[in-house]
C-alpha cells in the first residue's frame, strides 16, 4: 500500500509511540496520510525492540503478523 501512495505522490507521515500488547512492550509506528485536516493511517508497524523484529498490525483480527 506504501507503494501506492509514493507513486501518486501522496505525502506520507508518521507517529512513534510506546504501547503494550499481550503483556509485552513494542515501538509503534503509524503511517498515515492527512487531506483537509483528516488522517487516514493505513498502516501500523510494531517493532519488538528486544528482537528488532517487525509485525504487521491486522486491525480486524487484532493480531500481529510478522512482517515479511
Amino acid at each position: 500500500m506504501i507503494k501506492l501512495f509514493v507513486k501518486n505522490k501522496d505525502a506520507l507521515a508518521y507517529s512513534v509511540e510506546k504501547q503494550i500488547k499481550e503483556n509485552k512492550e513494542y515501538y509503534v509506528l503509524g503511517i498515515y496520510t492527512e487531506s483537509e485536516h483528516k488522517i487516514n493511517t493505513f498502516q501500523w508497524l510494531y517493532i519488538d525492540p528486544e528482537t528488532d523484529t517487525i509485525y504487521e498490525y491486522d486491525l480486524p483480527n487484532d493480531k500481529l503478523i510478522k512482517f515479511p
